[in-house]
Order: structure tokens, then C-alpha cells, then sequence
């Protein structure tokens, strides 16, 4: 049966589907296509597994690269962070299978686009990553091809955000010195390949002129990158105020882009919602439709203003970053301890100068600066400040005025440098002729205030008590009274057409004098709260640092001189003596302990007579030579001298005027006017002289180590008038009437614009 089986021949499938009936036919028409493709497909797939299948059988395996963030079971001085050669080769593989790193970061309460993760959770996620092995080598016998063709991320985004979380800032002395900059950095984003770039320019009225400039400065520019064809730059222009306006939609056209920038509408209302802005222009312009593999991200932002929506920042950044944005910001600088700054606006109306309020930004996340005021400004009784702005007097008008209240301070804004440092940005300062501080950013560029986040700040803070004692001790003049404004009246005057002697002491000396003396005790009373955190730590015994580990040396005091005795001898070195890192660690932990365990004191327990010892004696300033920044040191000494330096003008003051109230009788009989004026001659006795001796001290090294910074500015301010008061009395004559004579009225006051 097999054979006679062998023997048929069995018809091929060719010959079947031949022989299938005619009502097979179509079904058979379209069975022959869909085999056809069946069969082609099936010999690709197993093409593909040969040639594949032996690169994943070479012998090449993975290993494991795991970080691990830390639980806070410890001190963070205890964490470092040690560099790791992450090469290998095919012939050494234990390299990376013996590796394990361990990241120790100071944890943010609220890590940047992620969830709030607690300090003390026991214990923090891992995330692993598995890397191949097999095919690595050094990278440095890797040509720039090799390393770039291995790499599987968009390697032309990565020199835009080569700087992320780097502070770059940078000075531009005209509009055409911006020009000129942003010349080079589109000429070299062009270079990378294709990019978005969005213009995102305030319509504040003060700007338009330097928008102008800008314009003509960049229209060469842009029209050479258009001619480029190795690759595409598309453009967009965005005006923000009050409301967001696309001034020029997304082109490639360069004549375009500069002529909606020459032709920026203005905006009357004064309203700058910048991060707002930002945000919108994010989601507009470099959504998913626009993010290509390949195209760079670049938001360019121009504004004389941090902007009125400033709480929005953290926000912003983590849109910017979610987006892979990058932002360069063109900016003022900023005002030092002060949100709201002063531009000069001379009138048409009346020719006169106003100073009108522009919210430039403060320099740094936390108020360091006093919110404490001068005396002896000077300013006329027909001033009006709260119309035309801060008295200027003879100060220039870059301190903000007589008081130094809106005092530019050279920096950079707190807000808008963090969100170009966390993007990988820049930020270029540019300030007018007449509003620029003469302080250069080489010169004050190690007193940088901290551009991270709010809350690594504070978590660095916990380390940190001179700062600590610092940053309570301002926010102290802050929340309590108004001590922007603490001197009293000086002058008391007779009525206008003036009065006979009797007549002004009941009508007006006693009453001013008594209310006077009422608004000084309690501007004494908010001045001894304020200096409280500093003289609790004053009246500490001071820990032995260490003066190898200090980060500020200073002239050896008896301390010093015992450690060094103990180097010279160690048979009388403690038994506990700790290396360097450990000695430091425990001063601060001991000195932590100390602020710790201070006890409440009132203000009347601190008395003057704590300020009698020596202060390098005491635990304030063992904390201030060891702390390494001069920002610190500068802020400690100056505001610790300009709250001691009040106290005792404010003492003074107190008892000249209740020394005049109460013997108003032995005034001169015609006496009318009485005034007090400063004097070097001290009536407080002792506390006033032990107090003005040590602001003294503390104001003249605050100038001495600070040269050429707004500290010293400020220090100098406060020691130009003396101290003391002495009275002054005399008779004022009634004035000789001018019959039939009208006296104008005041003229309207002008409309001022909002900047």
C-alpha cells in the first residue's frame, strides 16, 4: 500500500488551486496575495534573528548601578560626596560590579519636581538602572564621535542645558552691550541645530526706548541665522503686563522678529505677572506638537521687574524643567534686603523729578537686612515722600534715598536669577546710568546671596547658628512697629503767626514732647527685642574651636593661645581630643546645644552690663570667626552695630526729652522754639558708653573687611552723626502781616504713570 501510494504523483499547490471550482475562483484571488505577503514577512523576522540574536549571545551581561538616598539618622556633616571613575573595560569587569555609590545631598523639605519626601522617613527609595557592560571603554580613548554615536539622548539639547543649576550671572552696560550678547548666543544655538526661540518682553513704559535699540542691535543677526541653512531657528514674540499678547507669531522670518520687538506696545497699568507669563508661554510654544528630538528650547526673558506674581517661581521652574526649557533672563539688579526699588521720573508737567516704585526684587530668599531707619536725613517739611518718592537729599540716587531703604545692591534678584540658574540659564543685569551701584559683580561676587531653593536653605540653616541668630533678629524689625521710620521729632516749633512763651509750653512743647516720648519708649522697647537673639549669644561662654578648622582666621585670643599651647604639648591634650573633621563637627554640635538650652530671658534680665565682657570671649564670636562666608560676617556685624547704635541715640533721646519735660519752668522766659541736636557728648552715663563702645568696634570692622560693599556703605551711614543731643532754645517773632496780600494755592498734583 506505501508504494503504490509512492508511486502516485500527488498534484502540487499550484495544480490544486488550478483544479478548485469556479466558485473558488475569488476566494482564491484574494488568498494568493495575503500568502504571498505571509511568506515574505516570515523570511524578514527570521533574517532579523540571526542577526541579532548573536550580539545578545557575545557573552555581554549587565550589571546593576544603584543609588540609594540616605535616611537622616545622622549628622549631614557626616555625608560626602566622593567622585567615581565610572570607566571599564572588556578585560576588567569587576570594576563595575564591585561599585556602589552613595549619594549624600542635603534633602530639600520639598524636592524640585518631585513629592515631599520627610527628613526623617527610615528609609528612602532606590532606583536602579541597568547599564550593558560588555562593548564599554575608557572615555578617555573614546574619540568626541565615538562618545556622541553611543550616547541615545539628544545630544544637540545638551549644550543649551550644560549649566543647569549653575549661577552664571553677567553685566551689560547699554542695550547694544545686550545686543551684542544675545548675538553671540543665538550664532551658537544656531551652530547646535534647529531650535524655538520665544521673546518674552515686558511692555512697561520705562522699556520702550530700549527695546529700540535692542531691535536695530539684533536685525543683522537674525537675518544671517535665516540665510543658514545647515538649520532652522523659529522665532515667536510675547509681550506680558497685565494679559499675555502674542505680538508676533512663530516664524523663521529675522526682519519679522525685530520689527515686533521695535514695535512693542506699551502697557499703562504698571502690572508685570512674569512667571505667569512664562508659564504660559511654556505650554504655548514648547508643548509636545513642538518638542522635537532634536530642537532646543530657549525662552528669553526681558524685564526691568521680578514681577508681581514672584510666589509662582517654584512653579514656574518645574514647568520649564518638565518642558526641557531653558530660560536667560535680562534684568535689573536688585535691591539689597527690599522687594520695591525707585526709578527717577522727571515730569513734563512740572519739571519736577518723582521716584516711582518698581517691584525690582529682593537679592536673596530670606530678609537679612534690618528694616531699620536713619536719623538725620534732612528731609523738608514740604516734602511729601509718599507722593514723590524717597527724600534724596544729597545721596545719589542709587542708594534709594536719604533713609537707604531701596538701596541697589549690585546682585541679582532672588526670583528671576534661580529661575535661569535651575534651567540652565544666565542672567544678564542691566541697570541704567543712573540706577546702577557702584559695587562690580568681581567685587562682591563672595558675598553672593544663595540662589537654591527656600527650603534646602532652611535645611542648611539647621547647621548654621550665626545665621540663625542673624535672620531672627531681622525678622524681628520686620513683624513688630514701624522702625523703618524710628527717629522722633527734633523740632518744636510755635504755632504758625508763633506764640508767646506761656502759650507754646502748655499748647505745644508738653504735648509733643509727651507723645514723643511715648513713640521712643516703644521703638526702645521693639530695638532691645530685635537685639535679644544677638545678646543672648553674647552672654554665652564661647566653645574652643579649633583654629585649623575655623573658616575665618582672626587674631589669636587667649582661646587660641591655649589650643596652640596644647599642640606644642600633647601630654596636656584632653584624652577625648578629636581629629580636625570631628573637633568641627562637635563645636557646632555643641554650640547647636547651646542656643538650645538658653533660657527664656526678658529684655530687662539682658542687661547692659552683659555687653562688659570681652567679645571674643564670648559664644557670638566664636560663631562669627567660624563662619566661612563674608556675607554672613558683614550682615552680623553690621546689624548687631546699627541696633546697639539705635538703642543708645533712642536712650539718649529719652533722657534729654523727659530731663526737658520735667523742668519746662527753667526755660528761658521767652523761649519758643526748642529743638535737639546732635552732639558727641553722652547724657545716658555708663550703659550709653559701654553700648556705643562696642557698636563702635563692630560698625569699624564691618567697614575694614568690607570694602567696596554696600556693608560698608551702610556702616559708614550710621557712625557719620554723633551720638548725643543738646538742647537748643530761642525766640521766634511773630511775622509782620502783609495786608491785602493772597496767598496762592498749591498747584494740582500731576498724574504719575504706572512703571
Amino acid at each position: 500500500m506505501s508504494n503504490i501510494r509512492s508511486t502516485i504523483q500527488q498534484p502540487r499547490f499550484r495544480e490544486w488551486l488550478r483544479r478548485m471550482p469556479l466558485s473558488a475562483g475569488r476566494i482564491s484571488t484574494e488568498l494568493r496575495p495575503f500568502l504571498i505577503s505571509l511568506t515574505v514577512h516570515c523570511i524578514l523576522f527570521v533574517l532579523m534573528a540571526f542577526w541579532v540574536l548573536p550580539l545578545l549571545s557575545n557573552g555581554t551581561d549587565s550589571t546593576v548601578i544603584e543609588a540609594r538616598l540616605l535616611p537622616n539618622n545622622r549628622d549631614a556633616a557626616d555625608y560626602m560626596t566622593h567622585e567615581v571613575d565610572f570607566s571599564a573595560t572588556n578585560h576588567d569587569r569587576s570594576t563595575l560590579s564591585q561599585f556602589q555609590a552613595t549619594v549624600a545631598a542635603e534633602i530639600p523639605a520639598a524636592p524640585i519636581g518631585g513629592e515631599s519626601v520627610p527628613v526623617d522617613s527610615p528609609a528612602m527609595p532606590s532606583s536602579q538602572v541597568k547599564v550593558r557592560r560588555g562593548d564599554l571603554q575608557p572615555v578617555t580613548k573614546m574619540t568626541d564621535a565615538e562618545l556622541m554615536q553611543d550616547l541615545k539622548l539628544g545630544v544637540r539639547a545638551m549644550a543649551i542645558h550644560g549649566h543647569r543649576g549653575e549661577t552664571r550671572v553677567e553685566e551689560a552696560d547699554t542695550p547694544t552691550g545686550i545686543a551684542s550678547t544675545l548675538e553671540g548666543d543665538l550664532l551658537s544655538i544656531a551652530k547646535d541645530g534647529d531650535a524655538m526661540v520665544v521673546w518674552v518682553l515686558d511692555q512697561s513704559l520705562s522699556m520702550q526706548q530700549d527695546m529700540k535699540v535692542l531691535a536695530e542691535g539684533l536685525v543683522e543677526t537674525l537675518k544671517n541665522i535665516e540665510a543658514d541653512e545647515t538649520s532652522q531657528m523659529q522665532h515667536a514674540v510675547v509681550a506680558f503686563g497685565d494679559n499675555v499678547r502674542v505680538v508676533q507669531s512663530p516664524t523663521f522670518k529675522g526682519l519679522r522678529v525685530a520689527e515686533a520687538i521695535y514695535n512693542l506696545p506699551p502697557d499703562p497699568s504698571g502690572i508685570e505677572r512674569t512667571f505667569g507669563s512664562v508659564e504660559w508661554c511654556v505650554d504655548r510654544f514648547f508643548s509636545s506638537k513642538w518638542r522635537g528630538g532634536e530642537r532646543q528650547n530657549l525662552l528669553i526673558l526681558w524685564t526691568d521687574e521680578s514681577g508681581d506674581d514672584y510666589l509662582r517661581l517654584e512653579n514656574t521652574i518645574a514647568r520649564c524643567l518638565g518642558a526641557n526649557v531653558r530660560v536667560d533672563v535680562i534684568g535689573p539688579s536688585a535691591v539689597l534686603g527690599a522687594r520695591t526699588g525707585y526709578t527717577a521720573f522727571p515730569h513734563p508737567a512740572d519739571g519736577i523729578t518723582y521716584f516711582l516704585p518698581v517691584h525690582r526684587g529682593p537679592d536673596s530668599g530670606f530678609p537679612q537686612k534690618l528694616s531699620l531707619g536713619y536719623w538725620y536725613r534732612g528731609v523738608p517739611a514740604t516734602y511729601d515722600e509718599s507722593f514723590r518718592g524717597p527724600y534724596q537729599g544729597t545721596s545719589p540716587r542709587w542708594q534709594g534715598g536719604s533713609n537707604l531703604q531701596s538701596m541697589l545692591s549690585g546682585f541679582s534678584p532672588y526670583a528671576l536669577t534661580r529661575l535661569s540658574r535651575e534651567t540652565g540659564g544666565r542672567y544678564l543685569m542691566y541697570d541704567r546710568p543712573g540706577d546702577r551701584a557702584p559695587f562690580s559683580l568681581e567685587q562682591i561676587r563672595d558675598y553672593q546671596p544663595d540662589y537654591r531653593s527656600l527650603a534646602e536653605i532652611q535645611f542648611q540653616l539647621q547647621r548654621q547658628p550665626l545665621r540663625q541668630i542673624v535672620l531672627a533678629s531681622a525678622a524681628r524689625t520686620w513683624s513688630g512697629g514701624n522702625l523703618a521710620q524710628t527717629q522722633p521729632e527734633m523740632t518744636f516749633r510755635p504755632a504758625f503767626g508763633g506764640q508767646p512763651h506761656n502759650e507754646f509750653v502748655r499748647s505745644r512743647l508738653v504735648p509733643m514732647l509727651t507723645r514723643e516720648i511715648r513713640t521712643a519708649w516703644q521703638d526702645a522697647q521693639a530695638v532691645e527685642e530685635a537685639l535679644l537673639p544677638f545678646l543672648m549669644a553674647s552672654a554665652l561662654q564661647g566653645f574652643q574651636p579649633r583654629p585649623e578648622v575655623s573658616g575665618h582666621r582672626a587674631p589669636m585670643s587667649e582661646s587660641d593661645k591655649i589650643e596652640d599651647h596644647r599642640d606644642q604639648n600633647p601630654q596636656e591634650r584632653p584624652k577625648n581630643d578629636l581629629n580636625d573633621k570631628e573637633a568641627m563637627d562637635n563645636d557646632d554640635e555643641e554650640a547647636n546645644e547651646e542656643l538650645k538650652n538658653i533660657p527664656a530671658l526678658s529684655a530687662d534680665e539682658v542687661q547692659l552690663a552683659t555687653l562688659e565682657t570681652e567679645l571674643n570671649e564670648s559664644l557670638l564670636e566664636q560663631l562669627y570667626q567660624n563662619e566661612p562666608s563674608p556675607r554672613w560676617r558683614a550682615w552680623t556685624d553690621l546689624n548687631m552695630g546699627r541696633l546697639l547704635a539705635l538703642s543708645v541715640r533712642l536712650r539718649e533721646y529719652l533722657v534729654v526729652s523727659t530731663s526737658t519735660l520735667n523742668n519746662v519752668q527753667n526755660l528761658q522766659s521767652e523761649t519758643n522754639f526748642v529743638s535737639f541736636s546732635p552732639s558727641a557728648r553722652l547724657q545716658g552715663g555708663p550703659p550709653s558708653e559701654q553700648r556705643l563702645a562696642v557698636a563702635r568696634r563692630l560698625l569699624q570692622r564691618c567697614i575694614e573687611e568690607n570694602r567696596g560693599t554696600p556693608w560698608q556703605v551702610m556702616a559708614e551711614r550710621e557712625l557719620r552723626d554723633s551720638f548725643g543731643l543738646e538742647v537748643t532754645q530761642r525766640f521766634v517773632p511773630r511775622p509782620t502781616r502783609i495786608m491785602n496780600t493772597p496767598i496762592a494755592p498749591p498747584p494740582p498734583k500731576p498724574q504719575l504713570p504706572n512703571l
